[in-house]
Formats: C-alpha cells, sequence, structure tokens
C-alpha cells in the first residue's frame, strides 16, 4: 500500500497515468465510430410523368371523333423496344425502324404499318416526347381529384393534355386533338425486363 502511495505521488507516474487515461477514453470513442456499421439514406423513388422513361406497361384507347370507332391499344415500352396487341389479337413488336407482326405464332417483318390510321401521329403514344411538349408555360390548370390524385392541363397549339399522377406516380393521360381523343394508362413504370422475340 505504502509502494502504490509512492508511485501516485510520483509527478511522473501521475501524468503517465493521467495521460493512458485519455488515451484509453479517446480511443475508446475512436473505435467506436469507425466499427459502427454505415447507413445509407433511404433514396426515395418518385415516378412522375416529368421523370418518366421509355420503360413501363400502358393502356391505349383511341377514339376517332370523325367516325366514332375506337381502338384499344395494350403492351409494354423497354426504350425503342415496344411489344403491343392491337385490338384483339393482332401482336405487333416495334425495335427502333424495325415492325414485325405475329402471324400465327411466327413474327415476320411488316414494310409498311399503321398504328392507327394515315392521319394518326404515333408520336401521340411516346411519353417521352409528350413530356418535352408539355413545358410550365403550357400549364393551364390544375385540380386534385376526389381521390387525392392530381390532373394537370396542358394546352399545346390546339391540343389539350391531361396529366394525372397519384403520390408522384403517372396514372393516366388524356389527349385531345381535333381528330382523336386519346386515354393512356400506365403501371409498372421503371419496372419493366428488357425482352426479345423470335422471328
Amino acid at each position: 500500500m505504502k509502494r502504490i502511495k509512492e508511485l501516485l505521488e510520483n509527478k511522473y507516474i501521475k501524468a503517465g497515468a493521467f495521460f493512458g487515461f485519455y488515451l484509453l477514453f479517446f480511443g475508446f470513442f475512436f473505435l467506436l465510430s469507425v466499427s459502427k456499421p454505415e447507413t445509407k439514406p433511404i433514396e426515395k423513388i418518385e415516378k412522375h410523368w416529368t421523370d418518366i422513361k421509355k420503360i413501363y406497361e400502358y393502356e391505349a384507347v383511341i377514339k376517332d371523333l370523325q367516325t366514332e370507332a375506337e381502338i384499344t391499344i395494350t403492351g409494354k415500352r423497354f426504350f425503342n423496344k415496344n411489344l403491343f396487341t392491337k385490338g384483339e389479337d393482332k401482336v405487333y413488336y416495334f425495335y427502333g425502324e424495325i415492325y414485325l407482326e405475329n402471324e400465327d405464332g411466327k413474327f415476320e417483318k411488316v414494310d409498311e404499318y399503321e398504328m392507327v390510321s394515315e392521319t394518326f401521329n404515333d408520336e401521340y403514344l411516346d411519353i417521352s416526347i409528350i413530356k418535352e411538349k408539355l413545358t410550365e408555360d403550357k400549364q393551364k390548370d390544375k385540380v386534385i381529384n376526389f381521390d387525392e390524385s392530381e390532373t394537370i392541363k396542358y394546352v399545346v397549339d390546339t391540343e389539350e393534355y391531361y396529366i394525372t399522377s397519384n403520390n408522384d406516380v403517372l396514372k393516366e393521360l388524356k389527349i385531345i386533338t381535333k381528330d382523336y381523343l386519346i386515354n393512356i394508362k400506365y403501371k409498372n413504370i421503371d419496372n419493366v425486363e428488357d425482352f426479345v422475340v423470335e422471328k
């Protein structure tokens, strides 16, 4: 006991003990911070219509306002690939500028193809082109629907565009032109796997 007391009264021992204590103290917290698992912030993925790319499934109902004829196109897109059913049984596959039609279970190249008719602009079904047209200065109205979804109206020349989204997820696009009424519903945005078809 006397020996311990003498050691504690020694200024060098006291300094060393003091230094050692703080070294252990700060070393403990340093090791704690280093060993702490890294936590990454949760990334919020928003699929608002302005962010949508050409990866989605869709159903388009196109009505000719002159003849009252109506056609439904159901399909999926993966960038420049478009696989869809026109009407009840006609299946088509577009890949860039290549058009294929399914005949008896086999895809055959089609030299000339009309999505709807000669007067129909296929760009109405391309959301990437549509969103370039709908700039902020073209916005005319915005309403909150009963289900809390949001519909924004745009006017481009004589055409009207209605974008409906819910919690930043694109749900529907309605286009009114002098010749056509087009309703397009979207699902599985950014969640379609790449696909190919066999000739």
